[in-house]
């Protein structure tokens, strides 16, 4: 099977050498152009990430270390209630059955050194995410009947994985250099340097696996109908495969040629971005490991640590926000240490009707795209990359490519409902706003959370297979988040004793996390230390 991908940045690499590796009797070409450049600010990713290096044998540290890339534990939304300071971590920390809690408790409880009991009590496999479905009761369903007796202490953040605890006080969850979190347990990803991504991909996995690499200039698509028959580069080449695959981003330099239908997600506001990379006052307050996400006046800033730097950007919406105003407050508030001079980008909120189609599969920002918020685009990549792995696997390249355009159709539409509830459920003030709450009413958002929690395609299975990205307890921690009643949200029927177990695994999870964090070290200092080797950040 011959199969060319055409791009060259994150996603062209990542696919090229993901599809080389894994696919026998397949031989990968990707095509780029030197006159096309790459978008890269600074990119916070998902756990999809670590379960991708995991798969391809990448040491962690390693490309951590030839990258700049750190540590991320979760997503700091600050200001989205009502901008008055508050803030909302949500974590990596994914729903578990009551056996399993059992299980935990059981194993923590072997041992007298807090540490290895705090750790024990996170020792989760994908197995054990899987368990939790939803038919059987959830960590989260005991959560509710526990909140709805006023059993809950702290907040969710707090409660729910104690994250909190050490994440928002720049603190690494470690004890020299051993880990509170094991890679196989999914709970921690990674703020990567997007630019060096897919370098690193190419140098470390793409080329030793026999990816050809052709650096040219394509000059013409030949096309029939849904399908490409060759490429023409600038020189006269022409370059035939099997499966053409569009990573070019924005450029669909192959999508653009072919007759297709879009989606468009006309509701959800952002489609502007002014991004700037940024140095940082002082890393051991300023890195930190997770990503924040804070709202403005008229839309929203990310700041994403990386080590040598910040990566940062201020989203909006065209069509509502006042781009003057938008960008005095992005430079009055955020760019005082600017590497350079801020830069605009914008796109259309939309996604592919059908992701594969003939022999043309588009995978990342060439299949769609909805804003940045929730780090969604490496997910995107990489669910698209899994599922066409799969599906060549197993049917080749004449492959029904309708099971494929289901699951991708729904991990852009759940992103694209569970980034419009931040904006539509928020209490924020202004006219920005107030538009967002009118579509929250208009639509019934409150109920679209419940709806979302209880759907199958909302657990963490369903995110395995392919149907979402956010799963169920990060709906019901928005809820909570925004400050809504949930005296309405659902509850199952659960037994007092097995409520009273799972207090115990909360108290228990939560007191051993502040007992630790006293001691876990400075975020940066850490990464200094432990990753890259004593290395100071100079610029």
């Amino acid at each position: 099977m011959k199969i060319v991908v055409v791009g060259g940045g994150s996603a062209g690499w990542m696919t090229a050498s993901y599809l080389q590796k894994k696919l026998s009797n397949t031989n990968v070409t990707l095509v780029e152009s030197p006159k096309v450049s790459t978008i890269g600010v600074g990119e916070s990713v998902t756990v999809h990430v670590t379960r991708f290096i995991s798969d391809l044998g990448i040491d962690e540290k390693h490309m951590m270390r030839e990258t700049g890339s750190v540590y991320k534990f979760g997503n700091n939304f600050v200001g989205w209630d009502t901008g008055a300071g508050e803030s909302e971590l949500f974590p990596f920390r994914w729903n578990i059955t009551l056996n399993d809690i059992k299980k935990v408790m059981k194993s923590s409880e072997s041992t007298n050194d807090t540490f290895q009991a705090l750790k024990l009590l996170h020792n989760y496999t994908l197995g054990t995410y899987f368990h939790a479905n939803a038919v059987t009761s959830r960590f989260t369903d005991y959560w509710l009947e526990l909140y709805k007796q006023n059993r809950i202490n702290n907040d969710f953040g707090c409660s729910f994985g104690g994250y909190d605890y050490f994440s928002k006080h720049e603190k690494m969850p470690a004890r020299d250099s051993e880990h509170l979190f094991e890679q196989k347990g999914l709970q921690h990803a990674y703020h990567i340097n997007a630019e060096k991504f897919g370098e690193y991909m190419k140098t470390h996995v793409g080329l030793p696996a026999g990816v050809k690499h052709v650096v040219a200039h394509i000059d013409k698509v030949a096309v029939s109908g849904n399908n490409v028959q060759h490429l023409t580069l600038e020189s006269g080449e022409q370059i035939i495969a099997d499966l053409f695959i569009d990573c070019s981003g924005f450029n669909r330099v192959l999508v653009k040629h072919l007759d297709k239908q879009w989606k468009y997600y006309d509701l959800n506001p952002a489609d502007s971005a002014m991004v700037c990379q940024v140095n940082y006052d002082d890393p051991e307050k300023d890195l930190v490991n997770h990503t924040l996400s804070i709202a403005q006046d008229q839309g929203w800033v990310f700041d994403i640590s990386l080590f040598h730097r910040k990566g940062t950007g201020y989203i909006y919406s065209s069509d509502l926000s006042n781009e003057q105003q938008v960008v005095k407050e992005y430079t009055d508030n955020f760019l005082a240490n600017a590497r350079m001079e801020p830069r605009k980008i914008t796109w259309e909120k939309k996604r592919l009707q059908k992701s594969a189609e003939g022999n043309v599969v588009a995978i990342g920002m060439s299949n769609g795209f909805v804003e940045p918020m929730e780090a969604n685009l490496f997910a995107i990549i990489i669910n698209g990359i899994w599922h066409l792995s799969d599906t060549l696997d197993r049917q080749g390249t004449k492959a029904d490519w309708n099971s494929y355009n289901i699951k991708m159709s729904d991990t852009y539409d759940d992103i694209a409902d569970f980034v419009l509830v931040h904006y539509t459920l928020s209490n924020r003030k202004g006219a920005f706003w107030d538009e967002m709450r009118s579509i929250g009413k208009q639509h019934n958002h409150k109920q679209l959370l419940i709806e979302k929690y209880k759907d199958a395609r909302n657990t963490f299975l369903g995110a395995g297979q392919g149907h979402s990205i956010f799963v169920d307890y990060m709906w019901l921690q928005l809820a909570l988040g925004w400050k809504l009643n949930i005296d309405n949200w659902p509850t199952k029927n659960i037994q007092n004793h097995d409520l009273d177990i799972v207090e115990s695994y909360i108290n228990s999870m939560e007191n051993k996390t502040i007992e630790c964090a006293k001691d876990f070290p400075n975020n940066y200092q850490y990464l200094k230390d432990k990753i890259f080797n004593g290395s100071k950040i100079t610029y």
